[in-house]
């Protein structure tokens, strides 16, 4: 289970650096398509697979299965295959490649006592409480020692990417004299790696702390600002978006929190660990902890915007989307 227990005071003594990891579950560790009929993102699961598969055969696609199969075949780059074969377990919601790339995450940021898991996500709600054991357990089978979450963002209302950023925000902002790891020490350097989504939400349009949320870049230097000034704690931080969208021939828009894909993979490792050279899939062409570029969402913002939905109407789809047995994020 969690490890709630926060340090009271800080120390004296230094480590040489620490890493924190936010992460968030559904959109990072599972895929999930934006459904406009449903309040949650349609999961991308084994069984989900099936059923869109069928409806195809038999021309029965409504929109939310157009927008899931227009998913399935999509390579998302640096080599890595179709999407499909990244599909989350029907019962755990889990995709076990995404386990197996955060394991590679944690294990490359360095020892136990110098990473902090912190789980962000909607997951660390009581009702999860179940599913989080199972991840954990997961986790610690990938990492090949015990594993649980040091700790969670607070349980306050949260309702949109803003909600979710200002969260981490405030607790970069309580809690970053309380990396203990075993003993009251103070990092001499921080790194903050977030792995999230943002509840399928792209950039642009969006506003925290008074600052407009743009770019990945624009939450990184938001949730800096929570943080201490770098001449008392030299901080660094890197948001690694797990989301993707794209328009269909038909005009219909296709937004997806599409997991730890081997190019999110990538710019994870190369963040907390500078020795990382890339996949053979990106030829190294990765981005290190002092670089940047720009996302295929970032360079497609203003093309796709050009872009409309079909203006037809969707009828009775909301009940016949109801009646399938479809896997919904919760």
């Amino acid at each position: 289970m969690m490890n709630l227990g926060l340090a009271s005071d800080a120390a004296s003594a230094t480590c040489p650096h620490t890493t924190v990891i936010f992460l968030d579950v559904d959109g990072v560790l599972n895929a999930g398509v934006r459904d406009d009929t449903n309040c949650s993102p349609l999961l991308l699961s084994t069984q989900n697979v099936k059923i869109v598969r069928k409806m195809a055969e038999r021309g029965e696609l409504e929109q939310a299965s157009k927008r899931l199969l227009s998913l399935l075949d999509r390579k998302p780059g640096h080599g890595e295959g179709a999407v499909e074969a990244l599909a989350a377990d029907t019962n755990t919601h889990i995709s076990e490649v995404f386990v197996q790339r955060l394991a590679q995450i944690i294990k490359a940021a360095g020892s136990k006592e110098s990473v902090k898991v912190v789980l962000s996500s909607s997951w660390r709600k009581t009702t999860h409480r179940h599913r989080v054991m199972s991840l954990e357990a997961e986790i610690s089978r990938h990492l090949n020692y015990p594993f649980s979450f040091d700790d969670k963002t607070a349980l306050a209302f949260e309702g949109n990417a803003e909600d979710r950023l200002r969260l981490i925000g405030d607790y970069l902002s309580q809690h970053y004299t309380s990396y203990h790891f075993n003993s009251n020490t103070i990092p001499a350097r921080l790194n903050v790696l977030v792995l999230d989504d943002f509840f399928v939400t792209p950039f642009g349009g969006w506003r925290c702390g008074g600052m407009t949320m743009d770019s990945a870049e624009a939450a990184e230097r938001y949730l800096l600002r929570r943080l201490p000034a770098q001449d008392t704690l030299p901080s660094e931080v890197r948001l690694v978006h797990s989301y993707d969208e794209w328009f269909t021939d038909q005009g219909m828009r296709v937004q997806v929190g599409v997991g730890l894909t081997q190019e999110h993979l990538c710019k994870a490792m190369a963040f907390v660990n500078w020795e990382y050279r890339g996949c053979d899939g990106c030829g190294g062409s990765i981005v290190g902890s002092g670089e940047r570029e720009s996302t295929s969402e970032e360079k497609n913002q203003g093309t796709q915007l050009k872009s409309t939905l079909s203006g037809k109407t969707q009828r009775g789809l909301q009940a016949v989307v109801s009646m399938m047995p479809w896997l919904f994020v919760h």
